[in-house]
């Protein structure tokens, strides 16, 4: 009687959805869906990363071809999602777009005389969504 080896594939990720649409969030990120296969049979932890190094929180293993968490804050477009499992790592390229910043409106303070060029500068303050979860001037 010899040795059974079992060969598990690794992951692969298929699709990105949120409420089966394309994903699109604020800055501050939300809930979304993995798609895939060989998550794992049972739950074995996996992670999900967004990007270069984000992970996502609330992770939750549905099966072996769903994972459901929370997309951490963030910018960017056309995002790689990768699935680290106990078997490896899958991953999909340009599966997740944050949403672009939008202004609702831009206001001025003219400051007293002497206006500039002789005086101090104007202040501007924009208003909108999406900016970012920091400040990254």
């Amino acid at each position: 009687a010899g040795l059974a080896l079992r060969f598990v594939p690794p992951p692969t990720v298929s699709a990105v959805a949120t409420n089966g649409s394309i994903p699109r969030y604020s800055a501050f990120g939300g809930p979304i869906e993995v798609y895939g296969a060989n998550f794992g049979a049972t739950d074995s932890t996996p992670v999900v990363l967004i990007g270069p190094a984000s992970s996502c929180s609330a992770t939750r293993w549905v099966s072996d071809s769903a994972i459901r968490c929370t997309v951490p804050p963030g910018l960017g477009i056309n995002t790689e999602v990768r699935v680290l499992a106990y078997n490896g790592v899958g991953a999909l390229l340009g599966a997740f777009n944050y949403s672009s910043p939008r202004i609702h409106n831009v206001s001025t303070v003219v400051p007293a005389p002497p206006a500039p060029p002789d005086g101090p500068p104007r202040e501007v303050t924009v208003n909108g969504e999406s900016f970012g979860a920091t400040d990254s001037t």
